[in-house]
């Protein structure tokens, strides 16, 4: 469903010289939900038309990317262990 907003002029004056304001409002909408655990990284790729590595960085520039628990490396280290006993 498209969204219309009506940005006063002087804000968008306030954007950089070569900031596209439809991209920066755009993409401040989707790294607050995703700051709200709304929607995932993948989906931050997929609304941005990022890669996911793109989006990581993306994440990571605004200190989004979070650093997986103890609990998730011991998961995932369980489940490369019985990867390679197959």
């Amino acid at each position: 469903m498209p969204l219309t907003v009506n940005i006063p002029d002087e804000v968008v004056r306030a954007f950089p010289s070569g900031v596209v304001p439809t991209r920066h409002v755009l993409q401040s909408v989707v790294l607050e939900l995703y700051r709200e655990q709304a929607i995932s990284g993948g989906k931050v790729a997929e609304l941005l038309n990022l890669s996911r590595l793109e989006a990581d960085r993306l994440l990571a520039r605004h200190d989004l990317l979070a650093s997986p628990t103890r609990a998730e490396c011991a998961r995932d280290s369980e489940v490369l262990a019985q990867m390679l006993e197959q």
